[in-house]
């Protein structure tokens, strides 16, 4: 591994191991008030949360093994073995990586013990949920919340499809929402008093938080602003413990990774292109902001289609409201009950902010590069629309404030909002999940139609299909099957690019009125930020790839030229590469054709010694 690779990783792990030190610091300062399990959920609480429980770990377990894997999981799951072992230097010309790297480490370490089994691998995932459903339930209880209401607002939040397909799949949600959770606790401690020891956690939370995901600024930084307006003294301590951790977490990361790094951590979309703008923040790569993307995209181009794509009635529909249901009725549930209580309302209104603010802001962003992507960022938010409806519920109990005709009558009214409260959390996750199943949308249909392919037994099929058949230190072009194929590749030690993870959002159409020079110079920016046009591809035929998997009868992206029937590459993929072997990967229906073509020596330009010169 070289010199820089080394320091980077160890660098990046002693960064994760800091933060995750604090992370656990705070877990256990904030059950020390509730714990254990006899004085956190007394009375029925205790057998409604082992049930809970039970039937939540169960459908986290078929989640786990049955879910498919789509480009962010294949994208942390490839690249967080890669950094780990050295075989790719992030924010290098080797790999940009994009993201932050707070999650990769953390599953990186974490595949050194589960191996290279899908399922394994996101069992990391189906533990930070169960911590999740624990400080979730525990933030309820020291806000005053009964125990039976703690564990239905616990329900409500890791049952939905949504919470268990993300929550258990290899990507940053179960940790975000790890780290949100922590914020919380401490948040509600720096309420009764600012010390120096909370401020610290909270900072280094808020940072850590950051390196994992910039955008959650969106709801770190209203919860810090509220903090500081609310309290009495010591604004000044946090503000600085706050400004002082992410400095000092930023300027290790910046030393290990360099300037790649540096543009990543400090862009954040819509935000930095107004900056840019302004010419108040540097332009590091001219020609990513004034190339277009690929033939197929329909990204907004102005701030009036930024709104419109936002607010697009059918997009909220399928992308937000209907995967996302329950949410969203919590939330308006909470809305519409914080105006009959005095208890808890700064809480309720705060998390009910918290919610709306970052779900706002991450769907009118994300407009930008991926307009239906809100149905997975939602669940970065989703916690607070639920924790505001349990305090708002049990706030009404408290007063016996009810709306409807048993408004006069408190004992029957507090017995029929217990009961439809319990109900909820038995009924609506299930209700829910059985739609989305009839109406064919994901995540459901994968978890409960068992006839359906798991994604990790896909993977185990591709393991065992590709083992032995590439030749050792040959470099690899995969047309076609991304996710469970790559995620095979890499466990069998197979060298491919990292623009292979995600081919279709990292094409750059160079347009035909720009100069040769221009052209070139900008072919390198997009290359060096692993990103690819057209000549990219030529050379990957020509000159780099020894071999070339092509899926025969697949549904290629016919807007891509990376396929193996478009008009420039077929010539080359003919004259340059040699059909040598067919790969047979599963079963039955579920069969798939993959073609091994390997590069035609005797074609001049195309050996190892014309490439080397």
């Amino acid at each position: 591994m070289p010199l820089r690779s080394r320091r980077s990783t160890a660098c990046a792990s002693l960064w994760t191991t800091a933060s995750y030190a604090i992370v656990g610091y705070s877990v256990e300062g904030s059950l020390r008030m509730k714990w254990p399990l006899r004085e956190l959920l007394p009375g029925l609480a205790r057998p409604a949360f082992l049930v809970l429980v039970l039937v939540w770990a169960t459908a986290a377990l078929v989640s786990a093994e049955r879910q498919f894997t789509w480009l962010d999981e294949t994208n942390y799951v490839v690249k967080s073995w890669w950094y780990l072992t050295g075989a790719v230097q992030p924010y290098s010309s080797d790999d940009a990586t994009w993201y932050m790297p707070g999650y990769f480490l953390l599953l990186g370490l974490w595949q050194i013990v589960s191996g290279h089994d899908l399922f394994f691998i996101r069992l990391s995932s189906v533990a930070l949920s169960a911590i999740n459903l624990v400080l979730f339930i525990s933030f309820l209880r020291k806000l005053g919340a009964d125990g039976l209401v703690a564990v239905i607002a616990g329900g409500l939040y890791v049952l939905p499809a949504y919470s268990l397909h993300y929550g258990t799949a290899a990507a940053p949600y179960a940790l975000a929402n790890l780290l949100t959770l922590c914020l919380l606790h401490v948040s509600l401690a720096l309420t009764r008093e600012v010390t120096l020891r909370r401020s610290l956690v909270f900072g280094g939370l808020a940072a850590a938080i950051y390196f994992v995901r910039p955008n959650l600024i969106a709801s770190t930084g209203p919860l810090t602003l509220w903090l500081m307006w609310r309290a009495a003294s010591g604004r000044a301590l946090l503000a600085v413990s706050v400004l002082g951790s992410w400095l000092a977490l930023w300027g290790v990361l910046a030393l290990a990774f360099g300037h790649i790094f540096v543009f990543f951590s400090i862009r954040i979309p819509l935000l930095s292109d107004i900056l840019n703008a302004l010419g108040l923040l540097p332009s590091y790569f001219p020609y990513v902001e004034t190339f277009p993307r690929w033939a197929g995209s329909t990204d907004p181009t102005t701030a009036s289609g930024l709104l419109l794509s936002a607010f697009d009635p059918e997009r909220l529909l399928k992308r937000l409201i209907v995967p996302h249901g329950l949410a969203v009725i919590a939330a308006i549930v909470a809305a519409c009950l914080v105006w009959r209580t005095s208890r808890r309302r700064d809480w309720i209104l705060l998390l009910l902010g918290l919610y709306l603010c970052g779900l706002a802001s991450h769907h009118i962003v994300s407009q930008l590069y991926c307009q239906n992507c809100i149905q997975a960022y939602a669940n970065y938010f989703n916690l607070f629309a639920f924790a505001a409806a349990g305090l708002a519920v049990q706030s009404c109990f408290d007063e016996a404030q009810f709306p409807g005709p048993l408004a006069a009558n408190a004992q029957s009214a507090s017995f029929v909002w217990r009961s439809a409260w319990i109900a909820s959390a038995i009924v609506l996750p299930f209700v829910h999940a059985a739609a989305l199943a009839l109406t064919g949308q994901f995540p459901s249909p994968q978890i409960l139609n068992w006839k359906m392919e798991s994604a990790a037994g896909r993977v185990r099929d591709e393991i065992a299909a590709f083992a032995g058949r590439i030749p050792e230190g040959a470099r690899v072009g995969v047309m076609a099957g991304r996710g469970p194929r790559t995620i095979a590749l890499k466990a069998l030690g197979v060298r491919f690019h990292p623009t292979t993870i995600n081919l279709g959002d990292s094409y750059f159409k160079i347009r035909s009125d720009v100069s040769e020079s221009d052209a070139r110079a900008a072919t390198a920016e997009f290359e060096g930020l692993t990103l690819w046009t057209d000549s990219t591809a030529e050379r990957w035929i020509t000159t780099e790839y020894d071999v070339i998997l092509v899926e025969a009868r697949s549904k290629y992206n016919q807007t891509l030229p990376w396929r193996p029937d478009n008009e420039r590459l077929a010539p080359l993929l003919a004259r340059h590469f040699t059909l040598s072997d067919e790969v047979e990967v599963g079963t039955g229906k579920r069969k798939r054709l993959v073609r091994v073509y390997r590069r035609n020596a005797s074609v001049t330009g195309s050996t190892p010694a014309a490439r080397q010169e």
